[in-house]
């Protein structure tokens, strides 16, 4: 591992929401704005919060 990729793993934070995400990503959703960081997926839109995914479109 490169000392760049040593720094860059060390700066990433809240791995299991990462994931999450990447998951999403990988079902469909897009990401529509980076800040704050929104994802979207047809009518439903997600927003990151203080590292909490929360539901902008409701239950």
């Amino acid at each position: 591992m490169s000392n760049l990729d040593t720094r860059q793993s060390d700066q990433r934070c809240l791995p299991a929401l990462r994931a999450h995400i990447g998951t999403l990503l990988d079902k469909g959703w897009v990401i529509v704005d980076r800040a704050p960081l929104t994802l979207r997926c047809g009518r439903k839109t997600y927003q990151v919060l203080h590292g909490m995914l929360i539901s902008e479109s409701g239950l």
